[in-house]
């Protein structure tokens, strides 16, 4: 199962590969912005997606794809069979939240986060493309 994890600061995205490493048939991938999500997203068949929905890295620069949410609407102009996607929050923003779940995402999980809360994400994903459980 490909996943790709999707946050701007690299510390979380570095702790959710290594306590995700133990697990077999995990393949990780992972950006920190979102042209390196679609450059990943447009070379592999990802499966799903932990998605931070503030990309922003630089108060410095105003960049043109902060809202994370781009990404899943990249994803539907592609009209192609799109990835699970489930968004990773440190802060809920009521409108981005409501934004997500027009988009089609109902997986929330808060951070800081649990491996457990991932691999019960995990799971559920495994399970309804491939109707059986994750092997371990």
């Amino acid at each position: 199962m490909n996943i790709l994890i999707v946050d701007d600061v690299a510390f979380i995205r570095i702790g959710i590969k290594t306590s995700l490493s133990k697990y077999r048939n995990l393949y990780m991938f992972d950006a920190g912005t979102y042209e390196e999500a679609v450059k990943i997203l447009d070379e592999e068949k990802i499966d799903l997606i932990f998605l931070d929905l503030n990309l922003s890295t630089n108060s410095q620069t105003k960049l043109e794809h902060e809202n994370g949410l781009d990404i899943v609407r990249y994803l539907m102009e592609k009209e192609t069979d799109s990835p699970y996607v489930a968004i990773l929050s440190g802060t809920v923003n009521e409108s981005k939240m409501r934004e997500a779940y027009n988009l089609g995402i109902t997986n929330i999980v808060s951070k800081p986060f649990s491996t457990e809360s991932l691999m019960s994400i995990i799971d559920e994903v495994h399970e309804a493309m491939y109707q059986v459980p994750l092997p371990r």
